[in-house]
Parts: C-alpha cells; structure tokens; sequence
C-alpha cells in the first residue's frame, strides 16, 4: 500500500456528540481529487473503518485523498437526519479538508461520492439533493456499490430480510422491540454505527440483534421514515402513499433527473442481501430522464463480492468478473474526472 497518513477529525456535532471522518493524505504536488465514502450496513450499523482495500488501494494510486465519513443511523434517527449529515460530510471534503490539513491540497471540482450498500442509499440521496441543497461545485461523479437504493421496494416494505440460522427468537424479537422504543424515547439518543467485527462473528456485534430485528420484520421504511407502518402502507398502496415532505428519501421514484451527477453502478446479479433490482431501477430511472449512468452488473456475485480484493489494477485480472466489472468502473471516474479538468480549459 502507498504511503499515506490517516487522521480523524470531527467535520459536525449533534446533541454534543461529534460525528467524525478519517481522512486519508497521500504526498501530492497538485491539488488532487477527494473520495467521500459512506459505508455500508444498511444505515443501521457499520462505521467509517468499513472500506473496501481495493478501493484505498485505488485511490492512492491516483493520489486521490479520501474521506470516509460516519453518519447518524437507524433507528435512533431518521432518513431526514441522514440527508444533512450527508451534505454536512461533503462540505467538509469539499471546504474542510483543506482548512484542517493545510499541506494537503483538495481539488474540490472533482469530488467523487461514493459508498457500498446502505452507502449506496447516501449517495443516491446526496445526489439527488445536489440541487436542493445547493452543494457548490456538485460531485464530480457517483460511484455506488450493490446499492440499497429502492426503500419502496417489496424486500424493503413487506418481504422483509433474513438470514437462514439467524433469525431472532420471539423473545429476542419482543426484547428488542422494546429496546428500540426505549432509545426512540430520547432525543439526544443517537448512534453513530458500530464498527462491524474484525473476525466477522456479528453474534459479538451490539447493533446485530438490532438490525435483525428491523430487517425481518420488514420495518425499514417505518425506521427511515419515522412513520409507523408506512413500509405496509406502500407496500399496498404504492409510492403514492409517501407524503410529500418524505418523497425526497425515495430518490429513484421522485427525485432524479437529468442534472444528477455522473454515475456508475457495480452490482452483483446474485446478490441475496441487496437485491440486483434496487440498484437496477435507479439505472432505469437515470435513463429515463437523461443522467448520465454507467451499470457493470456482475454474473451471479454476491453482496460484498469485492471485500477480500485487495489490488487488482496492477495485474492480470484473468476471468474475475468482479475485478473486471471494478476495473472498468474505475477507468469511467478517471474519464469524468479528466472531463472536468478539459472543461475549466475551455
């Protein structure tokens, strides 16, 4: 891995709690591109520490600093809190990175947002927000992987998520219920995410039973909401049955046009755990109205496929759909990055 340094900073606070990013310096001459990642684990647990190493990798190799940002999570908040964490995250890389790192110079023309899962849900609704929230220069591009960008979908609404061995006992079930009521109770309660096992065992992780428990009884949309039993609601009526102040969490049925950002999708075909058609009909949708989009769909890969990669570009990627599918993603930001940098020559 190249030489680089890792410092944690606080880019925001909320109830007196600070909301912090790692920010990845590597030596650079020029002012270079910044990567703001949102990590996944379906906005309920997860932190900063959860990025890809090829993705690290990647972004040293182009000189490329990186910010990977924490956020707030369900279900102590809401999809409406997430927003402003996210564009709070993205004023940082794009204004508070050089402030804080005077040495490190941020080219904030070229700023890619991207993210993995639930991460891919924030870059969707980051760039969906691009506008509204005035985010001055937008995001140079988009970059989501296996994203978990349809909540209105009938995984997300009323099929609910499990994994076969794991599923909450009924006292589990009924026990955290009660739990999730009690930290709602409080305003100040807030989380930040977990940082997920390092030996991959999620029974030792705190926010396991939690996330279970939202998953498979398909309760995400209610949590991301704050609106008990809109998740049935939609999953009756349609997306007609959002109301209007909540249409913007559901960017790919309401929010996106032509003037999102350049994106690029990557998502495996064989994925259990994000369904291949939520990332698929943020793609259509981004056709139907003119954005620009880039999908490398994987042959029958998994959720994840890509985080035992380590570096792939500086070798022979051989018949690994996955590496090839990540390669060429990774040719199309470098296309869009060196779109922007011709552009300011004109």
């Amino acid at each position: 891995m190249h030489q680089h340094t890792i410092s944690t900073r606080t880019y925001k606070t909320v109830h007196d709690k600070p909301i912090q990013a790692d920010v990845y310096t590597v030596d650079t001459a020029q002012p270079s591109p910044v990567l703001l990642w949102f990590h996944g684990g379906y906005i309920i647990t997860g932190d900063r520490t959860a990025i890809p190493a090829w993705l690290v990798n990647a972004a040293f190799t182009r000189r490329w600093t990186i910010v990977s940002a924490d956020y707030r999570c369900l279900p102590e908040s809401t999809g409406l809190d997430l927003i402003q964490d996210l564009c709070d995250a993205y004023r940082y890389a794009a204004e508070g990175v050089s402030k804080d790192f005077p040495s490190v110079l941020v080219d904030k023309e070229r700023i890619i947002v991207a993210g993995g899962s639930g991460g891919g849900y924030c870059v969707e609704l980051l760039g969906s927000q691009t506008q509204i929230q005035k985010l001055d220069p937008p995001p140079a591009a988009l970059f989501a992987l296996y994203p978990m960008s349809n909540p209105a979908s009938e995984t997300w609404t009323f099929k609910g998520l499990k994994w076969e061995g794991s599923e909450l006992s009924a006292s589990q079930t009924a026990e955290t219920a009660v739990d999730i009521a009690r930290r709602q109770a409080s305003p100040a309660q807030v989380s930040f995410g977990e940082a997920f096992p390092k030996d991959d065992n999620m029974d030792t992780h705190a926010r396991w039973n939690t996330l279970r428990y939202i998953l498979e009884q398909a309760l995400f949309v209610d949590y991301l909401t704050g609106v008990k039993g809109l998740g049935a609601k939609i999953a009756a009526e349609g997306v007609a049955a959002v109301p209007p102040h909540l249409q913007i969490l559901f960017p790919t049925h309401f929010s996106i046009t032509k003037l999102l950002p350049p994106l690029v999708v990557v998502h495996g075909t064989g994925d259990r755990d994000v369904p291949v058609t939520d990332g698929e009909a943020w793609v259509e949708k981004c056709r139907q109205v003119g954005a620009t989009v880039a999908y490398y769909p994987v042959q029958g890969m998994e959720h994840g496929f890509d985080l035992g990669y380590k570096s792939f570009e500086d070798g022979d990627l051989g018949d690994d759909g996955g590496k090839i599918a990540l390669a060429e993603s990774l040719k199309q930001l470098d296309r869009w990055l060196v779109e922007v940098t011709d552009n300011r020559k004109i």
